[in-house]
Parts: structure tokens; C-alpha cells; sequence
């Protein structure tokens, strides 16, 4: 479960940015949308909103950067793909931070990391085992300047790990227990992009859990879609069909692919004669035929599913992308449900869909947003630092700006687009 994920000086946040799943004092309704673990009671979703470039997508970004990192460090082989804050002087050349509070197997942990370019400059690790923060180890450079009798190999495998390299990364692949467990954690972690296509995950996960196809059709029918059933197959293609791009990868593997299969999906739908009366089942292609917004709903669902069924946590930016508000909001519902959500799982969404603030779906402590200074700056705040009214309509109030995160446009910016005569 997640906590807390912490970025700094990266992309467009200059200033430390905290995004908390940690549920606020204040007696709220739909009490189904936490769940408690030890002393905390935590949130299983989030929502954030801004305007265009305000940091929402650099918020995703810098957590996606840290996922990828973690798991794929010691696989780099050019610069590190990251980007500090560029309109101050003051960062421009600074290393950008990483941190996450998490649990897994019961403990709560810290886990961070300050890189640039060329290599990795402080690492840290702490738990709490019963009440106390405890280091585990804390790096620094090629250096572990603390570690703990929990995770001696940490100075052993500093030795083994490249400037550019995650110690954590390696000590999953030396078999350490506390690098296997947090290495873990991250896999399962699901950020995932509304702009990308995500049929393979579907896909993949409907042919894992063949039981929940019949969940993911009873989804996509309460959006009155018209698709009876789903045909979902692999198809072995031929390696002269693979564009010449690919083939230059696949031929670059260690070990070479014999067999190269696409995945092809099929719709079904009821078919009428001229009476309006039902006759045969129609098949027609998926991807060729169904709207963008059918494809997309498709594309979410396996992640969605995969979430729930595991207790994972999943962070989709630009959810509302080719998605109807209802059925955005339907997606998200299900997770502050303890019918659907019985693991505890957790969903953070970027969007724009202002149908979603709502005081009677989502707590206020659900909200968050992100607004940029006039230097360039992201913060990143939430709505319960903002006074409860009793009349209040969150998505009016939001629109009309008494909360920031939204483009101010002025009354007569449009006059200065007229042509001239």
C-alpha cells in the first residue's frame, strides 16, 4: 500500500511536492474509502486536478521515473533519463529527489534517492519495525555511511554497484530479503498513461484470470455500448510482417524470438432483421470499428481489475481521455467499495473531469491539485487545507477558481485574436 511518494527538483517542481494517502482527522462521510493499517488510516484513492502544465502529468512522471528506475537501474547503459528544474539557477545542475513511504508484508517503509545524469548521489532505506524509524542504510556516492544488523550486505554489494546503479536494484539480484521484498512492492505498482494503448495488459490479464472476463463484460454493457461478448486470441504473424524497426531489436536480443504472436480482439453484437427482431451474433473487428472511447474503457479495465483483485496500486494520468464522465466515475467508485475493493487496493487519477468533485461520491481529503507560480514552479496541494462550506459545490467552486490549479483566461483575450480588416 502507498503512503506518501515525495518528488523534488524534477521537471517542473522546484520545491518538494508530497502527494498523501494518509486520510485527514476530520469525520467524513464514506468511511469505505479508507482502510486503516497500524496507526494510519489511509485513503484508496486520490484525484487530482490542474490546469494544462500546471505539474499534474510531471507528478505522475516523476513517479513513473522512480518505478522504472528501481526495477531497471542496473540495465542502463547511457546518461540517466532525468530532468531537473531548468528556469533556476539555483537547480538547474542539482541532483532531483525521490521518495516513497510504503508498506509491504506489514512493515512500513522510506525509500529514496537523489540522481543527476551520470549517477546515483544518496540513497536511503528506513522501517519502522515496531514504533521507531530505524535506518536500514543510507548511501552516499559509492559510500554506505549507515546500515543496520537487518542489511549487512549492504557494504558488501556497494562494491558491485555501478555510480549510476540503485543498491537496491542490486541487492534484489544478489537475493537479498529486504531488496526481494521492496524490489516486489514496486512490481506491483501500475502506472499507467490514458494517452498510451494498453490492450496487451488487458489482454494479458482476462487470459491469466479467464473468470473475470465475465466482470469485464458487465463493465463495458453498464456503458449501453451494445457489445454482447468479447472474442480476445493471439495470432502467430510472420517475422516478414514485423516492421524493419522491430526486427532490428528482436534480432539485437540475447536470446533470439522463434515465435512472434499480435493479439486480435473481435466484438460481438446482436445483429436485427428489418423487423427490429434479434437474428445471429455479429462479429466485427475491435480496433477497427468500436469508438475511441469503447477502446479506451477496454484498454483500463485489465489494469483496473488487475488492482483490485491483487491489492495493487495504480496511477493513471489523463484518465478522462476518449472516457464519459460516468464511466470514469464508475471506475474509481469501484475502488472506494468494499464489495469490489476487498484487498485494499489504490487507485491516484489525474483528470480534468469535474463531474468527479463531488462531495457526495469522494471525501474532501480525496481531492488534490496542482497550480504553477509565476517562476515556472508546481506545488502541489489538497483540498482539505481549504475551509468546509455546508452549500458548497466543489466542481463550481473549482471552476470559478477558489481553489487555484485552473487557467485564468482573460474576458477580452479573444478580441486580441480578431483579424485585422
Amino acid at each position: 500500500m502507498l503512503i506518501e511518494f515525495s518528488v523534488e527538483n524534477f521537471l517542473s517542481f522546484k520545491g518538494r511536492a508530497t502527494l498523501s494517502l494518509v486520510a485527514t482527522s476530520r469525520k467524513e462521510l464514506l468511511d469505505d474509502a479508507t482502510f486503516q493499517f497500524g496507526a494510519l488510516r489511509l485513503l484508496k484513492s486520490a484525484i487530482i486536478y490542474g490546469a494544462n502544465a500546471s505539474g499534474k502529468s510531471n507528478l505522475f512522471k516523476g513517479m513513473e521515473f522512480m518505478w522504472k528506475f528501481v526495477l531497471r537501474s542496473s540495465e542502463l547503459r547511457t546518461e540517466i533519463d532525468v530532468t531537473p528544474f531548468l528556469f533556476s539557477t539555483e537547480t538547474e545542475n542539482e541532483p532531483s529527489s525521490f521518495e516513497i513511504v510504503f508498506a509491504s508484508g506489514g512493515i512500513q517503509y522510506r525509500y529514496g534517492f537523489s540522481v543527476d545524469k551520470q549517477r546515483v548521489q544518496r540513497e536511503w532505506l528506513f522501517y519502522i519495525p515496531k514504533k521507531i524509524e530505524t535506518v536500514l542504510f543510507i548511501r552516499e556516492g559509492r559510500e554506505i555511511t549507515e546500515t543496520n544488523s537487518k542489511f549487512p550486505e549492504s557494504k558488501e554489494l556497494i562494491s558491485k554497484t555501478r555510480q549510476d546503479t540503485l543498491l537496491l536494484t542490486i541487492a534484489a539480484q544478489f537475493n537479498s530479503n529486504i531488496g526481494i521484498e521492496i524490489i516486489n512492492w514496486f512490481r506491483e505498482f501500475i502506472p499507467l498513461s490514458g494517452m498510451r494503448d494498453n490492450y496487451p495488459y488487458t489482454f494479458n490479464f482476462i487470459e491469466k484470470h479467464p473468470e473475470c472476463i465475465d466482470k469485464v463484460l458487465h463493465i463495458i454493457k453498464a456503458g449501453d455500448i451494445g457489445i454482447e461478448n468479447l472474442d480476445i486470441r493471439r495470432l502467430e504473424i510472420a517475422k516478414e510482417e514485423i516492421p524493419e524497426q522491430l526486427k532490428h531489436i528482436f534480432d539485437s536480443l540475447k536470446k533470439p524470438i522463434s515465435k512472434f504472436l499480435k493479439v486480435e480482439i473481435d466484438a460481438v453484437h446482436q445483429k436485427f432483421d428489418k423487423n427490429n427482431n434479434a437474428t445471429e451474433l455479429r462479429k466485427i473487428k475491435f480496433a477497427k470499428y468500436e469508438s475511441d472511447g469503447t477502446q479506451k474503457l477496454l484498454a483500463l479495465l485489465g489494469p483496473v481489475f488487475d488492482t483490485l483483485l491483487n491489492g495493487k496500486v495504480l496511477f493513471i494520468d489523463e484518465m478522462e481521455v476518449g472516457l464519459h464522465p460516468h464511466l470514469s466515475e464508475l471506475l474509481v467508485k469501484m475502488f472506494n467499495t468494499k464489495e469490489y475493493n476487498t484487498k485494499n487496493a489504490q487507485v491516484i487519477l489525474t483528470t480534468h473531469n469535474t463531474h468527479l468533485l463531488n462531495i457526495n461520491l469522494f471525501r474532501r481529503d480525496q481531492f488534490w491539485f496542482t497550480a504553477k507560480d509565476r517562476y515556472g514552479c508546481s506545488k502541489l496541494y489538497s483540498l482539505s487545507e481549504y475551509r468546509k462550506r455546508k452549500d458548497a459545490s466543489l466542481e463550481k467552486d473549482y471552476l470559478l477558481g477558489m481553489f487555484g490549479a485552473i487557467p485564468i483566461i482573460q474576458e477580452d483575450f479573444l478580441k486580441e485574436l480578431r483579424c485585422a480588416n
